[in-house]
């Protein structure tokens, strides 16, 4: 298997993992060295195209069908950059000559397991103008698209998909959510900081762009409450996009 793939973030080291996804959970694909840099070239350099290679070898005793494989390479020193592909593999039996031998179908996605399109509301008090918010995808989100049930202190992944009508070459970004329901968001999920390690910068006006952020909410959090994700340009606040979508805390 090879992947083309252009990370958003700097690492002189990946790790690597393959799973067996399922809505019960990932099983870990046995055999696979952790030490991604032996299926790709390190160091990794932001906005810099980069394939990934694997050979993936599958037992005689595996059933037939189709199954999702999940392959992640992150940054070694910190887990929060990460690339992530869904692929669906069908597995087919076949005799010729007497030999048994499996036949795979890949189909690749720029997507993680169980992710869900979220309905999503451009923020009421960011000029709208400034920012084309195109998709949400939330990970994992099984009962999306109306909102998405999440647990205290478990990682969500947020994938946004947008055309800025800025160009910027700092970006800040921020996460916060309104607990309580008054129309203020107030309550800090991820303080204002450096996106650049998110997306990368320069940001071009009228580039589509795609960037991933992960989120944590903690015990202050209960009950069904918006979320607002809000990127902005560092040098003129009035320069952003902003999204907000709805969570549930079990």
């Amino acid at each position: 298997m090879a992947f083309d793939f252009t990370p958003n973030f700097d690492a002189s080291g990946l790790e690597s993992a393959i799973y067996w996804a399922s809505k019960t959970g990932d099983l870990p694909f046995p055999g696979m060295d952790k030490n991604g840099c032996t299926y790709t070239s390190c160091p990794v350099t932001a906005g810099t195209s980069q394939t990934m290679t694997y050979g993936l070898q599958l037992g005689r005793k595996l059933p037939l069908g189709n199954f999702l494989l999940k392959i992640k390479l992150k940054d070694s020193a910190n887990e929060n950059n990460l690339c992530c592909f869904k692929t669906t593999i069908q597995i087919k039996r076949g005799d010729v000559a007497n030999m048994r031998y499996f036949v795979l179908l890949l189909s690749v996605a720029l997507v993680v397991a169980e992710p869900e399109y979220v309905t999503r509301k451009l923020c009421k008090d960011v000029d709208a103008s400034q920012c084309s918010l195109h998709s949400v995808i939330v990970d994992p989100c099984p009962q999306g698209p109306n909102f998405c049930v999440m647990k205290r202190n478990k990682s969500y992944g947020v994938t946004l998909d947008m055309t800025p009508h800025f160009s910027a070459q700092k970006l800040k970004l921020s996460i916060t959510s309104d607990v309580d329901n008054s129309g203020n968001f107030t309550t800090v999920i991820k303080s204002p900081g450096d996106a650049c390690g998110l997306l990368y910068c320069p940001l071009e006006d009228e580039q589509r762009r795609i960037f991933d952020v992960y989120l944590m909410l903690d015990k202050r959090a209960s009950g069904k409450f918006p979320v607002k994700v809000k990127l902005w340009n560092d040098e003129d606040q009035s320069q952003a996009c902003c999204v907000t979508f709805n969570v549930k805390v079990k």
